[in-house]
């Protein structure tokens, strides 16, 4: 899950619940796990205990501003992996184009998302197979019986 993803969810949580910024620090700082809980043990001590610096920390370290790049070359990039289902590889290729194209129309994102799809199947006969009934987003593909 992406810092953004993560912290959307962390957010709502805590309004839903009324965490104070120290509740919130707390949350959030024993939640952390690997590379995240590095970012904690790295920070100073005092900022540990300070909710906006140590959610800056985990942003500059986890959310870069230039990071819709990356997640463009990685939509481009991806390959149907073994076992993984179409529904699987369909909702990837969707949260890569959502991260990498965050001010473009839902029409241009559908078409980023189905043409990334498309590309992304591993095998040549289930590509030609959906390219038969032309469907023009994702969810058109997914819709058909193979």
């Amino acid at each position: 899950m992406s810092w953004d993803e993560y912290k959307a969810q962390f957010d709502i949580c805590a309004m839903v619940y009324h965490w104070t910024d120290e509740e919130k620090t707390g949350h959030l700082a024993t939640s952390l796990r690997g590379d995240a809980a590095q970012v904690l043990g790295d920070l100073p001590l005092e900022h540990r205990f300070n909710y906006e610096l140590l959610s800056r920390a985990l942003e500059r370290r986890f959310s870069p501003k230039n990071k819709t790049e990356f997640y463009r070359v990685q939509a481009r990039m991806r390959k149907r992996n073994p076992k993984e289902t179409l529904s699987e590889l369909a909702q990837a290729i969707r949260r890569l184009v959502s991260l990498g194209w965050t001010t473009e129309t839902a029409e241009v994102k559908d078409t980023f998302m189905w043409e990334y799809f498309l590309d992304a199947l591993d095998d040549t006969r289930l590509r030609l197979d959906v390219m038969r009934y032309r469907p023009k987003t994702i969810d058109e593909s997914l819709a058909i019986e193979l």
